[in-house]
Formats: C-alpha cells, sequence, structure tokens
C-alpha cells in the first residue's frame, strides 16, 4: 500500500444498523436484530458475550444492560471486529450506548416504545465513524406465545466525507417450540440497501441463561451469530 493510500474502511452498516454486527445496539435479545417493546420491570438486568461475522468481517463484542426505574433500559456494548477482505487485514473498535423507554403495555398484548442508540468508532489508521439511532418499537403478543415485532427507526453516521441519513426498518417474530427452545425469524433493511433475513434459535438452558444462534443474509453478505446471554 502507498504510503498517501487511504485504508479500506469497514462498512457502514454496522452504524446504519447497529444491531445487526458485533454487539451495537444490546437491547434487541439475542439473536434477533429486530428489538422488542417487551416490559421492563425495574431491577432487571443482563450481561452478554457473542461472536458475528458478516461476510469476512468477523467479531467479538460484550454487553450489560440495567433496568434502573420502570420501563427504561441502559445499555452499554463493546465490540472488535477485524476485516479479512482488507489488505492488510483493518481491526476496529467501537463503543455504544442504548437507550430503551416502553410505557405502554395494553393487556391486549400490544406494547410500544422508543428506542435511541450511540455509536463510536476507534480505529487505529483513521477517524472513527459515529453513528446514532431512533426508532420506534411495536410488539404484540399472539396467542400461544408468539410474539411479532416491528421497528421503524432514522439513522445518522457522522464519517469523512457527506454523512449518511437512512431510514431504517424491521419486522420481526419469536416463536416457542417448546418451554426452552424458541425460534426467531426477521428481516430488516435501511433506504437503498437490499434487505437482511435471519432466522435463529434461543435455547433456556437454566433459569437466566441463554444460549442463541442464527444464520443469515444482509446487503449481499452472509451473517451469522453465536451468543450467551445471563439475565439476573
Amino acid at each position: 500500500m502507498n504510503p498517501g493510500q487511504r485504508r479500506p474502511r469497514l462498512p457502514a452498516l454496522a452504524l446504519l444498523l447497529p444491531a445487526l454486527l458485533f454487539g451495537g445496539e444490546a437491547a434487541a435479545e439475542r439473536p434477533m436484530v429486530v428489538d422488542d417493546a417487551g416490559a421492563l420491570t425495574r431491577g432487571d438486568g443482563k450481561v452478554e458475550f457473542g461472536w458475528s461475522r458478516a461476510g469476512r468481517t468477523r467479531g467479538f463484542d460484550l454487553a450489560a444492560g440495567y433496568v434502573p426505574v420502570d420501563d427504561v433500559e441502559i445499555s452499554l456494548g463493546l465490540a472488535r471486529t477485524r476485516d479479512h477482505a482488507a489488505s492488510p487485514d483493518e481491526s476496529l473498535r467501537s463503543t455504544s450506548l442504548a437507550l430503551k423507554w416502553v410505557p405502554l403495555v395494553l393487556a391486549s398484548g400490544v406494547s410500544a416504545g422508543l428506542a435511541y442508540s450511540r455509536q463510536r468508532e476507534h480505529a487505529a489508521h483513521a477517524p472513527g465513524n459515529r453513528g446514532e439511532t431512533l426508532g420506534l418499537l411495536l410488539s404484540w403478543q399472539l396467542d400461544g406465545g408468539a410474539l411479532i415485532h416491528a421497528n421503524l427507526g432514522r439513522s445518522h453516521v457522522h464519517q469523512a466525507g457527506p454523512n449518511l441519513r437512512r431510514n431504517t426498518w424491521g419486522l420481526g417474530s419469536e416463536l416457542p417450540l417448546a418451554e426452552t427452545l424458541t425460534l426467531t425469524l426477521e428481516t430488516y433493511g435501511a433506504e437503498h440497501q437490499r434487505p437482511g433475513r435471519q432466522a435463529g434459535m434461543r435455547y433456556r438452558l437454566a433459569d437466566g441463561l441463554k444460549l442463541s444462534a442464527a444464520l443469515g443474509r444482509c446487503d449481499g453478505e452472509r451473517v451469522a451469530s453465536l451468543g450467551i446471554v445471563r439475565e439476573f
């Protein structure tokens, strides 16, 4: 690489859809990208660790969430990724802060809330991008325990050159297969990008301990994730 030549950057998709890649938005329950508007109880918390892959980009993330007051969840996330498509490999660290507020939970099974998140990249050889998202969360609980979630949001990425502002969306479902096993199906995307599709499984190993895995495609890339969550 010539001294004046810029290194390839990791795709801004990780900031446009922060829940998708490597622990951006810790509020969504693994392995889902689409967030839920579930009821939040004061004192609830969680710690989670995961591995993710998108194309030739791989990474690990660590996140923690806590509900300090009823209906409000605060989440912090750390992630490290490596893009093996770059030459040489490009590594990047990121941090995130997410807030979720769910003021509406009806007896009919409908709930609604808002989610806000901020992400910052920490790159070794170039200024990191910064991103913000604001989204509307809707959830419906059906007879039999199935859940349907819908997200509508707006993403703003601050980067070298023109900033990116895009609308984002997501539609997902959780289908209980057994007392301890749940199937997740979802589709999601942003303006001017091909929609992502993903299927996953969530297994409750013990009270407060869950394992998850998912496979899919997003913007032409294969995506996969593995995760473990400890709730308390």
